[in-house]
């Protein structure tokens, strides 16, 4: 095997058991979980394709496409796009490695995904601003949200909608 090769599999390996042990204690279970390894592609600011599933990032919940947010001054601007041009920039031409943390109500795949050079894209997210931490689950990226206010980076530099309150209101309630 050509040493790149092993370099290659020994930051994978590396970085999955770091992303393992980002994880809060309080949100793992003792039996092991599935790892998909392979590129990706962007949906979303919070859902890649990788290795033929459709993977939305656990924990944390993205601007949808189409919506938009205000900057400082108030004038609208895209912040859906941003956030999902924040994760492209993490993750094109690079290899994912996710943690399947189970099925969405949609069947998606739940998953705490890194990459050689991120060892957790929704860490990285919220801390950007680019992602607020999910609320249906036990906040586990709260942190990383409220650094990203205080600093004011990302949609809190301005004024949002978090995307769960959007979204409802596109659906009449």
């Amino acid at each position: 095997m050509a040493r790149e090769t092993l370099v290659l599999i020994a930051g994978i390996l590396a970085t999955l058991l770091l992303i393992g042990t980002m994880v809060p204690a309080s949100e793992r279970r003792a039996e092991s979980r599935a790892s998909i390894i392979g590129p990706a592609r962007v949906i979303d600011g919070d859902t890649l394709p990788a290795a033929d599933r459709r993977i939305r990032l656990y924990g944390i919940d993205a601007p949808e496409m189409a919506q938009t947010c205000r900057d400082h001054a108030g004038a609208p601007w895209r912040c859906g796009e941003a956030a999902a041009m924040a994760l492209e920039s993490l993750t094109e031409g690079r290899v994912v490695m996710c943690e399947d943390r189970g099925l969405d109500r949609f069947g998606r795949t739940l998953g705490i995904c890194g990459t050689r050079d991120t060892a957790d894209i929704g860490a990285w997210l919220g801390g950007a601003g680019w992602a607020v931490a999910y609320e249906g689950r036990a906040r586990v990226y709260r942190d990383e949200e409220q650094a990203a206010e205080g600093a004011k980076r990302g949609l809190w530099g301005g004024s949002f909608e978090r995307p769960s309150d959007w979204r409802a209101s596109r659906r009449g309630g």
